[in-house]
C-alpha cells in the first residue's frame, strides 16, 4: 500500500542524488506525489508510473537547479530544502525522518494523486548510485520456484546439483552446531529474514572435497603435497563470502562427526578490551578469552573430548602462560647465570653468588598430574582461570596427535594475527610504537602458525577478513597453492539469491530477468552488494 512504499533516503543517497540529475518519488502523507526526473529526459522505461502521470504534470529539475536557490520578488532568496543530517527524505508509518518542506517554486506542479489511486499503481525509482529494481505488484512464488532454490539442511547430502540453493538450520540446530556464534555479513541477512540460512556455493563443496582428500592423503602418503600443505587460506574481496564458506566447512565437519576448533572472531583477540596481563615469561595472557575458548570447545565437542585419551608424553610441555616449558626454563637459567656474572664482576663472594634464586616455573601439571581425557583438561581450565591459558594451549596441542576422529582447526579473521594489536606496552616502544605484536600474546601465538601438516588426522583452515576497512594489513606471503580464492556469485546464484529474498518476504516485489542482470552487473556478483541492494529497496 501507499504507506509501505516509503523509499528511505539516507544522507549519503541524498547527496548522490543532488550531485547528479535524478528521478525520485516523494510520498507526502500518502495523499500527493512530487515526481522528479533528470532534466531533458522524457523516458520512464517500462515503469507503470507512465500510465497515470502525464508529462505536463511532471516537474523537471536539475542538480544545479536544486542546489542553487531562486530569487523571489523583492530580492529575498528561497532556500533549497536540505534534509537534516541522518534524516530520511520520506516520513511514513515508520517515522523514518522529516520530509523537507517544498517552496512555492517546487510545489506548483504537485500531482493530484490520491492514496486510493496510488494503491493501484507501483512506484519506480532510479538512483544512479544503486542497482536498479523496479517496484511492481507483490509477487508470490510458485511451489516449483520454491523447491528450485531450497536444499537439504544436511550438508552431507549436498551435491553439485545443489549449488545456488539455500538450506536452513533451526534455532536449536544452529545453537548446537555453532555455540561459538558466527561471523560475516550473513548475520545481516539472518536478521532481515529471521532464518539461519546459507547458500550452497561451489567453493564450499570444493573445500569439503579438499578436506576429504587431505585425510586420505595423510593416511595413504604422508609425504604427498596435499598431506604436507601448511594451511588452506580463504581469500577474496570484502563481502564475497569467505566467512560463509568457512562456516559451511565447519558445519559439514560437525555433521560428519569431526572434532572442530572454530574461532569465528580472531580480531577480538587483538582488538577488544579484554583483560591482558604480562607474565614473568614476557608473554601476554588473556585468561578470560581462554575460558571462553574452552567453554566453546566443551559445548561443541563434549562427547568426543570425553572419549579421547590424553597423550601423556605430550602433556605438561607448557607452563602457566602458555609458553613451552623447556624454552622458559632455558631463558630463566640464562637470566640467573647473567645475574651471577654481574655479582661476580662486582666482587661478591661465591657464597653470595650461589644464593641467587632461580625463578619458579608454574604449571597446571602440579594440580592435574594425570588427566584421563581431553575433557578434564578443558574443564580444569574453566574451573581455575589462573591456568586457563595453559589449559587451552595443552588442549590444542593434544589435538595434533588425535587419530580416532578427524580434527579441523578453523580460524576466521586470521589476518588480524599478523598485524599489531591494540594493546600497549612500553616494552615495544621502539620496535612497534608500543603496540604488542600478536606473537607475544599467548593465545594468538598458539593458533597463528601455518602447521596444518602437523595434524596427524586433520587440517587447518584460515580465512581472511576485511570487516574493518580502516585497518591496514601487510600482504601475507602465503604459497599460492595454499590459497583458495572465493569468487562472487554467478548469474544463476544471483537469481536464486533474489528469489530466496522473495521467498523469505524480504522482497515483496516481482523481479524479471533484466532486473536480476542489473543487480548482478552493478554489484559484480558480490553477495554483500546484493544484500545491500535488497536493504535499499525494502
Amino acid at each position: 500500500n501507499a504507506e509501505s512504499w516509503g523509499i528511505r533516503f539516507t544522507e549519503k543517497m541524498w547527496r548522490a542524488c543532488r550531485a547528479s540529475c535524478f528521478q525520485a518519488v516523494r510520498l507526502n502523507g500518502g495523499a500527493t506525489h512530487t515526481i522528479l526526473r533528470p532534466a531533458g529526459s522524457t523516458h520512464w522505461g517500462s515503469s507503470p508510473i507512465a500510465s497515470f502521470v502525464p508529462d505536463s504534470q511532471v516537474r523537471t529539475f536539475s542538480a544545479k537547479k536544486l542546489q542553487q536557490p531562486k530569487k523571489k520578488a523583492g530580492g529575498d532568496k528561497a532556500k533549497t530544502p536540505q534534509p537534516a543530517r541522518g534524516k530520511s527524505m520520506v516520513k511514513g508509518e515508520d517515522d523514518v525522518g522529516d520530509v523537507p518542506k517544498m517552496d512555492a517554486t517546487m510545489t506548483e506542479d504537485l500531482l493530484p494523486v490520491t492514496a486510493q489511486e496510488a494503491e493501484q499503481h507501483t512506484v519506480s525509482t532510479i538512483l544512479d548510485m544503486f542497482p536498479t529494481l523496479r517496484f511492481r505488484a507483490p509477487h508470490s512464488l510458485s511451489s516449483d520456484q520454491v523447491e528450485s532454490i531450497l536444499a537439504s539442511s544436511n550438508t552431507l547430502n549436498h551435491t553439485e546439483a545443489d549449488i545456488g540453493r539455500y538450506f536452513t538450520l533451526s534455532a536449536d540446530e544452529y545453537s548446537k552446531m555453532f555455540p561459538e556464534g558466527a561471523l560475516g555479513h550473513i548475520q545481516e541477512e539472518w536478521s532481515m529474514t529471521n532464518k539461519h540460512s546459507w547458500m550452497v556455493r561451489k567453493q564450499g563443496l570444493e573445500l569439503v572435497q579438499l578436506m576429504k582428500d587431505t585425510l586420505q592423503a595423510k593416511s595413504a602418503d604422508p609425504a604427498s603435497p596435499l598431506a604436507t600443505r601448511p594451511v588452506t587460506y580463504l581469500d577474496g574481496p570484502r563481502g564475497v563470502g569467505k566467512s560463509c564458506t568457512l562456516q559451511y566447512a565447519v558445519l559439514w565437519a560437525r555433521q560428519n562427526d569431526w572434532l572442530v576448533s572454530y574461532i569465528p572472531r580472531a580480531a577480538s583477540w587483538t582488538l577488544d578490551p579484554h583483560v591482558v596481563m604480562r607474565a614473568d615469561t614476557g608473554m601476554f595472557v588473556q585468561p578470560e578469552l581462554a575460558v571462553q575458548y574452552l567453554q566453546s570447545m566443551i559445548a561443541a565437542n563434549r562427547d568426543k573430548l570425553s572419549q579421547l585419551k590424553v597423550k601423556t608424553d605430550q602433556y605438561g610441555l607448557f607452563e602457566v602462560s602458555g609458553q613451552w616449558h623447556h624454552i622458559v626454563k632455558s631463558n630463566f637459567e640464562a637470566l640467573v647465570q647473567r645475574n651471577k656474572e654481574i655479582l661476580r664482576s662486582k666482587g661478591f663472594s661465591q657464597a653470595v653468588i650461589d644464593r641467587v634464586p632461580s625463578p619458579a616455573i608454574h604449571s597446571m601439571q602440579s594440580r592435574l598430574p594425570t588427566p584421563e581425557n581431553l575433557l578434564q583438561i578443558a574443564e580444569f581450565g574453566v574451573t581455575d582461570q589462573s591456568f586457563a591459558v595453559q589449559a587451552a594451549r595443552e588442549l590444542l596441542h593434544q589435538l595434533y596427535f588425535v587419530k580416532d576422529v578427524p580434527v579441523l582447526i578453523a580460524i576466521d579473521q586470521a589476518n588480524y594475527f599478523y598485524r599489531l594489536s591494540d594493546y600497549l606496552s612500553l616494552e615495544f616502544e621502539r620496535t612497534s610504537r608500543s603496540m604488542v605484536p600478536p606473537r607475544h600474546i599467548s593465545l594468538c601465538n598458539a593458533f597463528m602458525d601455518f602447521d596444518s601438516h602437523k595434524l596427524v588426522n586433520g587440517m587447518k583452515i584460515m580465512a581472511r577478513s576485511e570487516t574493518n576497512p580502516r585497518k591496514q594489513f601487510e600482504k601475507m606471503d602465503i604459497p599460492q597453492e595454499c590459497v583458495m580464492p572465493i569468487s562472487p556469485y554467478s548469474m544463476e546464484e544471483t537469481k536464486n539469491c533474489v528469489t530466496y529474498y522473495q521467498h523469505s518476504q524480504l522482497l515483496d516485489i516481482d523481479v524479471d530477468s533484466m532486473d536480476i542482470a542489473r543487480v548482478h552487473v552493478s554489484n559484480q556478483g558480490n553477495p554483500l552488494g546484493v544484500l545491500q541492494t535488497a536493504r535499499v529497496i525494502v
